[in-house]
């Protein structure tokens, strides 16, 4: 395989240790499709595919799987790019496909994906984490103050120190992202 091909092949194991679906969807003959989806690692291919309808194939996986992210780069995948959940384009694809997608995949470079996907899980992580601290913190004070033991002074201390603990927490998300032990 080619370096293009390696990082795609990274990209779908990443993808299956997530426990996510990969699947293709071509024009091609069965026969290529097949050969290529068995080379990657895909799950399960789509072959002879016509453009028109690859936005109802894409329309298919959300019924069988719920949501779903489209990768594409030619005219041919516009259709299925806007009828994805996300669609991401490559760079290098054509101008239509970079219009109609959620996102652009700049340097054709499908690890990007994975890194993405990564900064994604650890973004949820924090919001919730800042959520849940900060109304246990407004809880906290108001039962406190319900029960008249909440001095007003120590009260907004607390509540502003709790918005620079949120505030530092989301900073966390400029922090480097641990290398996977597979990316190429």
């Amino acid at each position: 395989m080619d370096r293009a091909d390696e990082k795609a092949a990274a990209t779908i194991a990443y993808l299956k240790e997530q426990n996510i679906n990969t699947l293709m969807i071509t024009g091609d003959a069965k026969t290529t499709g097949d050969a290529v989806a068995h080379a990657l690692g895909i799950d399960e291919v789509f072959s002879n595919i016509l453009p028109e309808n690859k936005a109802e194939a894409i329309t298919s996986l959300q019924t069988k799987y719920g949501k779903t992210a489209m990768v594409g780069d030619g005219v041919n995948d516009a259709p299925a790019l806007v009828k994805a959940d996300i669609g991401f384009a490559m760079g290098e694809g054509t101008d239509v496909a970079i219009d109609v997608a959620d996102a652009v995949i700049m340097q054709n470079d499908l690890l990007k994906f994975e890194y993405v996907h990564k900064l994604a899980k650890k973004l949820n992580q924090i919001v919730w984490q800042n959520i849940i601290f900060a109304m246990g913190i407004v809880l906290l004070l108001s039962g406190l103050n319900i029960i008249g033991q909440m001095n007003i002074g120590l009260g907004v201390l607390a509540h502003e120190g709790s918005t620079l603990i949120v505030l530092v927490n989301g900073l966390r998300l400029l922090l480097p992202l641990k290398k996977s032990k597979k990316s190429v």
